[in-house]
C-alpha cells in the first residue's frame, strides 16, 4: 500500500512538472508528422524510382494517387491546424487545471 501511495504522489509529480511540456509536444509533433507525411508523398509523387503505388497502379494512376494522399494529409493539416488556433484558449485552461489539481 506504501508503494501504491508513493507511485501515486510520483505520477502527480510528474503531471505537474511536465503536463504542459507534454501536450504541447505531442502537438507539435503531430504538426511535423502530417507535415511530413505530405512530403513524403510529395516526394513519392514527383521520383516514380520511390512511388510505393506502382506495384498496384499503372504510373500515372501510381503517381495520382500519391498526389491524392498528399492533398489528404495536407487537408488533414489545415484542420488540425484551424482546430489548434480555435481551441488554444481550452488548451490553456486544461493545462492550467491540471497543473493546480496536482499541487
Amino acid at each position: 500500500a506504501i508503494v501504491c501511495v508513493i507511485m501515486g504522489y510520483g505520477f502527480l509529480f510528474v503531471i505537474w512538472y511536465s503536463f504542459e511540456k507534454l501536450i504541447y509536444s505531442l502537438l507539435v509533433l503531430t504538426h511535423l508528422l502530417l507535415l511530413g507525411t505530405v512530403a513524403a508523398f510529395l516526394f513519392v509523387s514527383l521520383s516514380p524510382q520511390y512511388n510505393f503505388f506502382k506495384t498496384y497502379f499503372a504510373p500515372d494512376v501510381a503517381r495520382l494517387c500519391a498526389w491524392t494522399c498528399a492533398a489528404v494529409a495536407l487537408l488533414l493539416w489545415v484542420l488540425f491546424s484551424i482546430l489548434c488556433c480555435q481551441g488554444r484558449e481550452a488548451l490553456a485552461v486544461t493545462v492550467d487545471s491540471v497543473t493546480a489539481t496536482c499541487e
